[in-house]
């Protein structure tokens, strides 16, 4: 993956490209209008999506604390990744240091989720499920606003197209799923696996367009995981041999216990 770094030049921003970086986002003072609606738009659509199934405030409270955390995550990442290049203070200085990673961000977004499932009592994968499809709608906008100031940079076209046929994906599947006979298990929690899937499948596929991907069997590894991760929620056997085997051991020691 690349890192698009914005160099100032008479208040405007040139995009340049590392190699084999992160991606991330250009200077505050670039700030686009794209992000600030993306963000809007998630937190409008995550209450529309979601209101019936879960209460407003709640709602309310993890669309700040999801959007607080994405950016905090991924301004850390790009520190850490960066370790050694700036002194501890500077992490909070983005005006006069920019830099945010994607890759940070999106996970720290994802572990904000599940601990907040998991305080508030909420089945956890049913949760991130119905999140997916308006995550995905905030990172359009972000790398919308990414693709306008990089100029059509290759990396952001195919991390864009990716993502839309992971949202689309998504939006088939979201109430059809339970039909699929091989899905046997019916469980919530397959649009966010199977998105994931996509998303990374497709990403690790593409890649091989530029050779600009620095972490292209890293795409691979994730996409993999989601896939036995889809296995494993499903109970599709093939996918799901290690927890059968898992299941069948315990039992067997049980027995054994008993006799």
């Amino acid at each position: 993956m690349a890192e698009l770094v914005y160099a100032q030049v008479s208040k405007t921003c040139e995009p340049k490209v590392r190699v084999g970086s992160i991606p991330t986002f250009g200077t505050m003072e670039n700030l686009a209008i794209l992000r600030i609606m993306g963000i809007a738009v998630y937190l409008y659509y995550l209450w529309r999506k979601l209101r019936e199934d879960y209460v407003d405030e709640k709602l309310i409270e993890f669309g700040w604390l999801s959007i607080l955390f994405f950016l905090i995550g991924g301004r850390i990442g790009f520190g850490l990744i960066h370790w050694g290049e700036w002194l501890p203070m500077e992490f909070i200085l983005f005006w006069t240091k920019p830099g945010f990673s994607y890759m940070a961000a999106v996970l720290s977004f994802w572990l904000t989720a599940i601990i907040y499932s998991k305080k508030n009592d909420l089945k956890t994968w049913m949760f991130m499920e119905d999140i997916f499809v308006v995550f995905c709608w905030l990172m359009i906008f972000v790398l919308g606003d990414e693709f306008i100031r990089s100029m059509g940079n290759i990396m952001i076209i195919i991390m864009m197209i990716s993502l839309i046929f992971a949202l689309w994906g998504g939006y088939i599947v979201e109430e059809r799923y339970r039909s699929f006979g091989w899905y046997k298990s019916g469980k919530k929690g397959f649009v966010f696996f199977f998105g994931g899937f996509v998303f990374f499948t497709l990403l690790f596929g593409l890649s091989f367009i530029s050779n600009e991907f620095g972490y292209r069997w890293l795409f691979l590894i994730c996409g993999l995981i989601f896939g036995w991760g889809l296995g494993m929620l499903g109970d599709i056997w093939i996918l799901n041999f290690p927890k059968t085997w898992w299941l069948q051991s315990k039992n067997i020691w049980k027995k054994r216990e008993k006799d």
